[in-house]
């Protein structure tokens, strides 16, 4: 059973500082209640397992605090943010933090991704179960091949149709499940080129990938493990805020009636497509080892800007 944690929350309005704290305390957990950099400070001083900071604190806190407070007390450190993410891109990339939870906050969620960031290792990280606690069910599939995947989804929608889980957007699910597990035998194993050239290929010996999926009471799962860890959270990061900022282009572009063309590109397209159609997701990162990607459903309305990053790098 996870120990009871102790969390520093800084945020400036006392109403969120209220719910916040609610959710910590639904997970046994305590925490220190900072409105201001000073206070925020001084309860980081007497320790603590974690910083939960809210955006509203930026205008008022010094530059670069993020990135000095992960650097000065070795603490993980997610981000709260009642704004679209991408209105905090440079804020994001230059403190470095790959943890970021939109309001209003899922108590699931965020006591999930706390257990998660206070302990990064394999064994609390890796595997579905991680995420599915109490799992009643899960299976496995492997693939090696770009033609096994059709079969593997139709599969996977057959069980959770089974199981109880009446998908809103298949269409949807079935596009994100086609590219992440396209991406996973392609790009994980050094076959980028053979993907944009449609090439068939066939993984061999201990290069594979494995699907795991399951439910629980309240949840319906889905992993997508490589064996090769290829990945690293800055790429995952820059990749997710490219393609922001390319929609963000696209919007000027079509008021202004500029041709941005030129600056549109496929990279990151998995991503996208997972933060946009899915809305709780965890990206797990073992460098050289492995990378397993996390979809959670709970048949909730899905909202892009409104779902969290949650990236974590072993």
């Amino acid at each position: 059973m996870l120990k009871s944690m102790h969390l520093v929350v800084a945020d400036q309005r006392e109403d969120y500082l209220e719910i916040t704290g609610f959710s910590l305390i639904e997970g046994g957990h305590t925490f220190t209640k900072c409105t201001d950099e000073a206070s925020m400070l001084k309860a980081l001083e007497k320790g603590c397992d974690a910083l939960i900071f809210d955006t509203n604190l930026v205008p008022f806190s010094s530059k670069g605090i993020l990135r000095e407070i992960k650097k000065s007390y070795q603490v993980p450190v997610i981000l709260t943010t009642v704004d679209e993410i991408a209105l905090h891109i440079d804020l994001i990339l230059d403190s470095e933090i790959s943890l970021v939870q939109t309001k209003p906050l899922k108590t699931h969620e965020l006591l999930k991704t706390l257990k998660l960031a206070v302990n990064q290792s394999a064994a609390h990280c890796i595997g579905l179960t991680n995420y599915l606690s109490n799992a009643e069910a899960t299976r496995f599939i492997e693939l090696r091949e770009p033609a096994m995947i059709p079969p593997c989804i139709r599969t996977i929608l057959k069980d959770f149709k089974s199981w109880g889980y009446v998908p809103h957007n298949e269409l949807f699910i079935e596009l994100v499940w086609q590219e992440i597990m396209t991406n996973a035998i392609y790009h994980s194993h050094g076959y980028s080129g053979e993907k944009l050239a449609a090439e068939n290929i066939v993984l061999t010996g201990e290069k594979k990938v494995v699907v795991e999926y399951g439910y629980n009471q309240h949840q319906f799962g889905i992993s997508v493990l490589d064996n090769n860890g290829t990945l690293t959270r800055n790429k995952i990061l820059q990749s997710i805020f490219k393609v922001m900022k390319q929609k963000q282009a696209l919007e000027i572009a079509a008021d202004s009636g500029e041709d941005v063309t030129e600056h549109i590109s496929e990279d990151g397209r998995g991503i996208d497509l997972l933060r946009t159609f899915s809305g709780e997701f965890y990206i797990v990162i073992d460098p050289g080892k492995v990378t397993e990607i996390i979809i959670l459903y709970d048949g909730s309305t899905l909202d892009e800007t409104r779902t969290s990053i949650n990236v974590f790098e072993l």
